[in-house]
């Protein structure tokens, strides 16, 4: 599961409901506190849909992964409430490519192809009501047979590397599924704007960072072998890039701000 900790603490509170469900991860809301560190975005490989209330207000953005950490625009006294979609996957009602939105905070009215799933969402009353429609979009949807086989064959690779943590090599990936590294790398280069070994790294981040934010005195050699870093000075220059801080430093930070202790579960 992909998950944003940045997000939790710069604020009080973090409400979270975790869905794993027709390619969405999570629900998640919440309201930036100034006096809290800044919101941070990190290498995830997601995408989410967020929604930005104030007064009687409200907004809506695609906000695609972004490479390294990146502090996002957030105003106190908004609240803030996402969708976060599984890893590599881009919603069918969304117009456009994985790649198109690497790095791009975009309006949601400028690429929404649905127009009444846009109306739905941004008249409903409640933010369980726009999750469970982006769910039920989300299960209806019928894949076009046009590009189907090398979709099937991106999915297998997005499926390949997340079940191994961002850990497995290409060439054992190329001749699981039986075709070239070449070929492997320009489909999936293609659909996602990145590539395989890119995506890697991002799902590797991702499993370290969770490592960090929820486990207990773990030793840092052991999380870069566990990992599957050379060693853990390859982790610390991966992390520090992804988050501008060491892995003792981002650990500090969650034990000293009581972090679990902002969630609740929905």
């Amino acid at each position: 599961m992909a998950i944003q900790p940045f997000f939790a603490l710069s604020t009080d509170a973090y409400f979270v409901k975790r869905v794993h469900r027709a390619g969405i991860t999570q629900t998640y809301a919440y309201t930036p506190n100034p006096t809290r560190c800044k919101t941070i975005g990190v290498p995830d490989g997601s995408i989410d849909i967020q929604f930005d209330f104030y007064k009687d207000d409200v907004r809506a953005k695609v906000m695609g992964p972004v490479p390294s950490h990146d502090v996002l625009e957030t105003e106190p006294g908004h609240f803030y409430f996402g969708v976060r979609f599984d890893p590599g996957v881009l919603p069918p009602f969304i117009d456009g490519k994985f790649k198109d939105f690497l790095a791009q905070v975009i309006p949601l009215d400028d690429c929404m192809r649905d127009r009444k799933l846009e109306a739905q969402l941004m008249q409903s009353r409640f933010t369980g009501m726009r999750a469970d429609l982006l769910i039920r979009a989300m299960e209806n949807h019928i894949e076009e047979e046009k590009d189907r086989e090398q979709n099937l064959l991106v999915d297998a690779i997005i499926q390949g590397i997340v079940q191994s943590k961002g850990c497995i090599r290409m060439d054992d990936l190329a001749d699981h599924l039986q075709y070239s590294t070449r070929y492997i790398d320009k489909a999936f280069s293609r659909r996602m704007g990145i590539s395989p070994k890119q995506f890697s790294q991002a799902i590797r981040f991702q499993y370290t960072l969770s490592q960090l934010t929820h486990g207990h005195s773990v030793k840092m050699v052991d999380l870069a072998q566990t990992c599957g870093y050379y060693d853990q000075s390859q982790m610390t220059r991966y992390f520090k890039a992804a988050t501008s801080l060491t892995p003792k430093k981002y650990r500090d930070q969650i034990v000293n701000s009581h972090y679990e202790s902002k969630f609740i579960n929905c």
